[in-house]
């Protein structure tokens, strides 16, 4: 499972060698309710929606980035939320 959260963290931030996710991908989310990119990007990768343990998660990540960054921009932690989406069981299970 550690090895998965981490291809998915890597390939999210663009650290998988010939793979990148477009900044097109972060357009449209909104530009000042941050909390909301989870919803937002969960959409966009998990169809059949999360489950509420994944939700917890990451609203807890969430949360924690934003004491770090007062205005994040969606480069910043989108990345964070879809590695976070990427490695979850909802999206293995698609």
């Amino acid at each position: 499972m550690a090895v998965r959260w981490r291809f998915a963290m890597d390939l999210a931030h663009g650290r998988v060698k010939g793979v990148r996710i477009p900044d097109s991908f972060y357009e449209g989310l909104h530009p000042k309710i941050h909390r909301a990119w989870k919803d937002q990007l969960a959409e966009r990768l998990l169809p059949a929606g999360m489950s509420e343990q994944t939700q917890m998660v990451l609203d807890s990540v969430v949360r924690e980035h934003l004491d770090l960054w007062d205005d994040p921009r969606p480069e910043q932690l989108g990345p964070v939320i879809v590695g976070l989406l990427l490695g979850s069981p909802e999206f293995q299970r698609q």
